[in-house]
This record gives structure tokens, C-alpha cells and sequence, in this order.
């Protein structure tokens, strides 16, 4: 197995009791958590505050399960998922922030291609970390395909499941697995039965996207007190 240094950028050492996991990168997202930049592994990036190390993961599930079953060798606790999300309904408007109590299995491509869910599995939040976030405390779903999002709207509207992204139920289930506590703190980004995730938005809601983002960050620095 590869040294966790290669993978990280950094030693095992330095990681914080909190981590904070991001598939992707916005511009000026490290001089929020104030750092100047992140160390560069062989998968991951990632540096540390005096509160909290950020990492890097890259978007999927892969990405983000894998590191957290890596976290559970070091001094890490407490890992919150800080990423974006699509709304199912039209409850949840561009900028809400939800930090799911539930998230449904929906990761395999092949099966969604073939349509084989009927009843998903979840992986729930961790409750001590739940009680303490605002925001909407909605379910999600974890979906492996971007393209097959909308023939699955029904389905999540049966559900009720409020928002979908790619990543919390691994996040959930990974802590599960290796004791940590697991929270994701997400914004929603776009309407799925309105828009795709990757059509431009408009200048009104990236202002609400970049509002959203700062206010998790508050929100996770809070929850780090």
C-alpha cells in the first residue's frame, strides 16, 4: 500500500481530528479556510490549519470513500463533506444550504442504466454533528450518473428525497465502516428537472452559489469551536 504522504501530500501526522473533504476546487476556496495552498499527492491534496486539515478529493464516490477509510489511520474524528448538490423540488431554491440526515445509495452506474433500484439502502448522518448544523436537514441520494439524473426524478420525488449529489452516501457509509463521524454540509446549485449541472448560470445565482459557499464555511468552522 502507498505511504499516505504520496497519497496525501502530507503526513499522517499533520491531520487534524476534523476534516474537511472537497470534490472540487472554487476559486479561493483554500485562502477561505485560510491556507495558502494544498500539498499535492499521487490522489489527494491537502494541508492543515491549526483547527483542520482540507483535502482535496476530486468528485465521486470512489474518491471520497477511499479517503476516509485512509483517515481512519490517522488522528481524524470528525469528517465533513463540503461540496454542491442538485434539488429535486422546487422547495430548495439555488444557494440553500442542506446538510443531509440521510443518504440513499444510488452510486452504480450499471444498475441506474438498467434500472435496477427499487429500494436503495441509506447510510445516515452522524447525529451529534447533525444537531448542531442549520440549514435544511433534507434526504439525499448519491447518484453515479449525471446523465441519468432525470429518469430517476419521480422516483426521488416518491422518495422524498430533496437534494442529489454524487458523493455523502459513501462519505456515510465510509465513517460508518471505520467509527469516524461523518457529516456533509452541501449547497444546492441547480434545479434537476430545470437545468443540468454543468449549463451556465446566471450572474443572480452564482451571487447566491457564492454566498452559500462562504456561509458553510462559517458553518463548518463553528461546528470545528
Amino acid at each position: 500500500m502507498a505511504n499516505f504522504i504520496d497519497l496525501f501530500g502530507i503526513d499522517s501526522s499533520e491531520v487534524k481530528e476534523t476534516c474537511v473533504l472537497s470534490p472540487f476546487l472554487y476559486k479561493g476556496l483554500t485562502h477561505d479556510f485560510g491556507l495558502n495552498n494544498l500539498s499535492k499527492g499521487a490522489r489527494y491534496a491537502a494541508a492543515s490549519t491549526d483547527d483542520l486539515t482540507l483535502i482535496h478529493t476530486q468528485i465521486g464516490a470512489l474518491q471520497v470513500g477511499d479517503c476516509v477509510l485512509h483517515l481512519k489511520e490517522t488522528n481524524c474524528k470528525n469528517v465533513i463533506l463540503f461540496g454542491a448538490c442538485g434539488a429535486v423540488n422546487n422547495h430548495y431554491k439555488v444557494g440553500t444550504i442542506v446538510t443531509p440526515k440521510k443518504a440513499y445509495n444510488y452510486e452504480s452506474f450499471s444498475s441506474l442504466i438498467n434500472d435496477e433500484y427499487i429500494t436503495p439502502d441509506y447510510y445516515e448522518a452522524d447525529s451529534g454533528l447533525l444537531s448542531q448544523c442549520y440549514g435544511e436537514h433534507a434526504s439525499c441520494a448519491s447518484l453515479g450518473s449525471v446523465n441519468l439524473e432525470k429518469d430517476y426524478i419521480l422516483r426521488l420525488k416518491q422518495n422524498d428525497i430533496g437534494v442529489i449529489d454524487m458523493e455523502t452516501c459513501s462519505l456515510y457509509a465510509a465513517c460508518q465502516k471505520s467509527f469516524l463521524h461523518g457529516l456533509a454540509i452541501l449547497y444546492v446549485t441547480d434545479h434537476i428537472e430545470k437545468s443540468d449541472v454543468f449549463d451556465k448560470k446566471s450572474a443572480e445565482d452564482y451571487c447566491h452559489i457564492s454566498e452559500a459557499q462562504k456561509k458553510c464555511i462559517e458553518l463548518i468552522k463553528d461546528l470545528n469551536k
